[in-house]
């Protein structure tokens, strides 16, 4: 099995798998929204073939996803009400599909790794008792209530103002 893009007469490209010669033509996958001007890629897929990932157009803007016989599902992404520039895109996929590898990039332009089972909204779902936020700017902190965030970077990043105590290390020289 083969997954990647194909570029229908339109110019615009989709999602694409292929199975192998005795299983017939391309399929595209389609996008996150329906629309027929927006784009998608498949980068990863599952050893059975039944689950593949990528990154779609969508509403919200490019957006990770996961697609099994029920269509294709956004995975979300780390926006927040006073930036909308964030995006996801999935790159990989586990053997089994259970779980999906890829990258984020917040409105400060940095990437980060993501490995959820069905997105980022698990991490809200979970209420973890401890969120280690690694430069993570724009999370919105508010979402995790009852967790004990530690927060790591810059004494002047945005994010800092989420963990309830602060230590500063500053070194000479």
């Amino acid at each position: 099995m083969v997954v990647g893009s194909s570029t229908n007469a339109d110019g615009v490209n989709r999602a694409t798998v292929w199975r192998g010669p005795d299983a017939g033509t391309f399929s595209t996958l389609g996008t996150l929204s329906g629309d027929a001007g927006e784009q998608s890629n498949a980068t990863g897929v599952s050893a059975s073939g039944d689950v593949v990932v990528g990154v779609s157009d969508s509403p919200i803007g490019p957006q990770a996803f996961r697609w099994t016989s029920a269509g294709m599902v956004g995975l979300g992404d780390f926006s927040t009400p006073d930036d909308d520039t964030s995006f996801s895109r999935a790159t990989g996929v586990s053997a089994d599909g259970n779980v999906v590898i890829g990258q984020a990039r917040l409105g400060d332009a940095l990437m980060r790794g993501f490995a959820q089972q069905a997105g980022f909204g698990d991490l809200v779902d979970a209420r973890p008792k401890v969120l280690l936020a690694l430069g993570a700017d724009e999370v919105d902190f508010t979402r995790f209530p009852d967790a004990l965030k530690v927060y790591i970077g810059h004494h002047g990043d945005m994010g800092a103002h989420a963990a309830p105590a602060r230590a500063a290390s500053i070194l000479s020289g």
